[in-house]
C-alpha cells in the first residue's frame, strides 16, 4: 500500500532509542525525511540519522529539553530550515517513575509533568501554526495506556498522559478544518532499554494480564505511529489507538 508519505518531513521526539528510534527509522522506509530529536543520547541519535540517510532520506538530528518553550521553539525553526517544512510531529519524549504517589514529591511531579505535558504542549504549539499555513499536518502522540485505564505506582505519568489526550482531541476538533489530524497510540508494557531492567525483574508476571501472552516490542508500534500520520487515515482525528496485546478491551 502507497501511504503517500514520500517526500514529507517528521519530527520524532526522543528518536535516539526505544520506541521513537523505530518509528523514526519506519518514515525513513516510506520516504519521510526525519529529525531525529534527543536529549541526552547524542551519539546514539547520530547513529539513527546514518541508518535513515542510507534509506535515500534526509536526516537531521538536534539535541533539546522539550520542557522548556524556547528549546522546542529553536528545533522546529531548525526543522522548517534545514528540511523545508514540518508536516508530521511524533511526540514520543517523556519522562516516568513507579513510586507509590504518597512517597512522591513535588520535585518529582515537576521531573515527570514538565516533559510528559508541557513538553507536547510546547511542541504542539510550535508545530500547528506551520501545518495551518500547508493545510496539511499529522500528530501521533505516543503515551502509556495507563492514562486509559490508569496503574499502581504509575499515578504521575498516567495523569500528565491522560491531560495529553485530552489535548489531542480538543486540536483535533479546533484545528481538523485545516487538514490536521491528531492522535494518540496508547501502549502496554514495550520492551525498549528503558523498560528492561524493570521487565528482567518482573515481566513473567506482568505477562499473565495480557491477552496475547506476550509483551510488546518497539516493531508493534512503528507500524500505527506510520499509518495514522499517512493519507490512508486522513479520516481519523481525535482517537486513542490501543496497542497493549488486549490488555485493555474498551468499547
Amino acid at each position: 500500500m502507497d501511504l503517500g508519505l514520500k517526500g514529507r518531513v517528521a519530527l520524532v521526539t526522543g528518536a535516539s532509542w526505544g520506541i521513537g528510534r523505530e518509528v523514526a527509522l519506519s518514515f525513513a522506509r516510506e520516504g519521510v525525511n526525519v529529525m531525529v530529536h534527543y536529549h541526552r543520547h547524542g551519539q546514539e541519535a547520530e547513529e539513527v540519522a546514518r541508518e535513515a540517510a542510507a534509506l535515500g532520506v534526509r536526516a537531521i538530528t538536534h539535541k533539546a529539553d522539550i520542557s522548556q518553550g524556547d528549546q522546542v521553539e529553536a528545533m522546529v525553526q531548525k526543522v522548517l530550515a534545514e528540511l523545508g517544512s514540518l508536516d508530521i510531529l511524533v511526540s514520543n519524549a517523556g519522562f516516568s517513575i513507579q513510586q507509590a504517589f504518597t512517597e512522591t514529591t513535588r520535585e518529582d511531579w515537576d521531573k515527570t509533568i514538565d516533559p510528559s505535558l508541557y513538553g507536547p504542549l510546547y511542541l504542539c504549539r510550535a508545530t500547528i501554526e506551520p501545518m495551518m499555513k500547508q493545510g496539511w499536518g499529522r500528530i501521533v502522540s505516543v503515551v502509556t495506556d495507563a492514562a486509559r485505564v490508569g496503574q499502581s505506582r504509575m499515578a504521575l505519568n498516567s495523569a500528565a498522559r491522560a491531560a495529553f489526550i485530552g489535548l489531542m482531541k480538543s486540536l483535533g476538533r479546533e484545528y481538523g478544518r485545516y487538514g490536521i489530524t491528531c492522535n494518540a497510540v496508547a501502549l502496554g508494557w514495550i520492551r525498549t532499554p528503558a523498560t528492561a531492567p524493570y521487565l528482567d525483574q518482573w515481566g513473567q508476571e506482568v505477562v499473565k494480564f495480557y491477552p496475547l501472552r506476550r509483551l510488546g516490542v518497539t516493531q508493534d508500534v512503528a507500524p500505527a505511529v506510520v499509518f495514522l500520520a499517512s493519507e490512508a487515515a486522513s479520516w481519523i482525528t481525535g482517537q486513542v489507538l490501543a496497542i497493549n496485546g488486549g490488555y485493555s478491551m474498551q468499547g
